[in-house]
């Protein structure tokens, strides 16, 4: 079994990509929580990349989580260390809106940045959190108008550990055994 790896959504924030290149132009992403901040409207007013970020579905993973609910036991000194825990998935749902440039129509920008964050999901990612599965990259832009809109889920799962530990382990008695 790997060590305990936390839910660590700092982490996972600070390492969504900031910006891609298109030829010799970055075009940054102003990225935040769906619930927080601004609207995708007044974001797309200062940046040419609108990212909304949200963590739903949290649930025990019963198929990963150990039996005991023991990830392992250690010896610190005269005491026993017992981690116990489960494991946990999330899904990230990443949203990403565009709206058409001068320079460049929105459905190109928004699909370089989609292949960046595929490729962040492949290679970044599992460096903070483990990744069980990550879905299609659905397209919703007739949801809104004139701006191109896609939206990725990635499932994700952390361990939710604690630690307890038993004293003196050189003070347990044997067992008396009487053979007859």
């Amino acid at each position: 079994m790997t060590s305990p790896q936390p839910f660590d959504p700092p982490g996972i924030f600070a390492s969504i990509p900031k910006s891609v290149t298109i030829g010799t132009t970055a075009y940054a992403a102003h990225i935040e929580y769906a619930d927080r901040g601004k609207t995708v409207d007044q974001v797309l007013k200062e940046a040419p990349i609108a990212i909304k970020l949200r963590y739903y579905g949290d649930r025990k993973d019963r198929d990963a989580t150990p039996g005991n609910k023991q990830y392992k036991r250690e010896i610190s000194g005269q005491d026993l260390k017992y981690t116990y825990g489960e494991k946990r998935r999330v899904t990230l749902s990443i949203n990403i809106h565009v709206k058409d440039t001068e320079a460049v129509p929105a459905g190109i920008v928004i699909d370089a940045y989609c292949e960046l964050l595929k490729t962040w999901v492949l290679r970044d990612l599992p460096a903070i959190i483990e990744v069980v599965d990550d879905t299609w990259i659905s397209d919703l832009t007739y949801l809104e108008n004139k701006t191109e809109r896609r939206q990725m889920d990635i499932i994700l799962r952390y361990d939710n550990t604690y630690q307890k530990t038993v004293g003196s382990i050189e003070t347990v008695d044997d067992p008396e055994i009487t053979i007859s």
